[in-house]
């Protein structure tokens, strides 16, 4: 894994964490630059994480439309 990679997974962390403390919104910043870092690199199973965890993110805040 090199140092792009690693940098995208400490992203899901922040992430996670974020949104286990209910803030949606920072959280959302931080999956989309986990995406982005998933989607240079070529990490399908990090894109897919990312995705997910936007949609959960955006369903926290109660918008269904974007989450879904």
């Amino acid at each position: 894994m090199d140092d792009k990679a690693k940098e995208g997974e400490a992203y899901c962390n922040l992430d996670i964490v974020c949104k286990r403390l209910g803030d949606f919104k920072t959280a959302i910043s931080y999956y989309e630059r986990h995406l982005k870092i998933a989607k240079e690199v070529g990490g399908k199973a990090g894109e897919g994480r990312a995705y997910g965890n936007l949609g959960n993110a955006y369903d926290g805040l109660g918008d269904f439309k974007t989450a879904g």
